[in-house]
């Protein structure tokens, strides 16, 4: 058609797209070779995961290789669980959350690391805040106030107290269940009621997260501490 330079303009972009493909080829071999590390990205997101899973108390370690289009994971947590079976649930709870959040994971490995707490928190139903001499609520989502007693585990001291109010209370429904939601971001080891939860959503939501349960008689806080230091 007279156009002598398409023949060498169509030979140049033919050529490109070969030396593009090939290229692809190329990086793609030498990651499966290298076993090359992910990006930084996919690591943070991979920690972020991790992190937000109930039971884990820190990342010790976090190693992360792809091999073709499929990514290897190995990672070393520490957490305050002693149970050894709820040690393996926790760690295939942290696998099964990667693998919903990340592509392509093939495998994870986790390794779990007992760590010794210093302190235990405990979590309290209030109808008033007067510190020690709050009454304990006999309901657990009715209840006006959280008290949140910090207990050193080594001598059983008290170390600090706090009240949280309790903002579902106006709720007509779920007011249980949204008031555990709230305990379990307070990073409590153990409520204690005047009511047994059990079968409750409220009772699911804290053994979804490792709070243990646990009843009282007593009319005060100061009550329950006492009965915390005989504990």
């Amino acid at each position: 058609m007279g156009f002598s330079s398409l023949d060498a303009i169509a030979g140049i972009a033919v050529s490109v797209l070969i030396f593009r493909a090939g290229y692809e080829i190329f990086k793609d071999a030498v990651k499966v070779l290298l076993d090359a590390s992910i990006a930084y990205e996919r690591l943070d997101k991979i920690r972020e995961v991790v992190s937000e899973t109930h039971g884990v108390r820190r990342i010790h370690s976090l190693n992360a290789r792809s091999s073709g289009k499929f990514i290897f994971i190995e990672l070393k947590v520490h957490t305050h669980l002693k149970d050894l079976e709820k040690a393996h649930q926790l760690s295939d709870r942290i696998e099964e959350r990667i693998k919903s959040e990340i592509k392509n994971v093939d495998r994870v490995l986790v390794h779990m690391e007992p760590e010794e707490k210093e302190f235990a928190r405990y979590a309290v139903p209030c109808t008033e805040n007067t510190g020690v001499k709050s009454k304990v609520s006999e309901h657990f989502g009715e209840a006006e106030y959280f008290c949140l007693l910090d207990i050193r585990l080594q001598d059983n001291e008290l170390t600090e107290m706090q009240f949280i109010k309790n903002p579902f209370l106006a709720l007509e429904k779920r007011k249980g269940l949204k008031t555990a939601e709230l305990l379990v971001t307070k990073k409590i080891d153990k409520l204690i009621t005047k009511e047994s939860i059990a079968h409750k959503s409220a009772f699911y939501v804290l053994d979804d997260a490792y709070v243990e349960p646990g009843e009282t008689n007593a009319e005060t806080i100061a009550k329950i501490i006492e009965e915390i230091k005989a504990d």
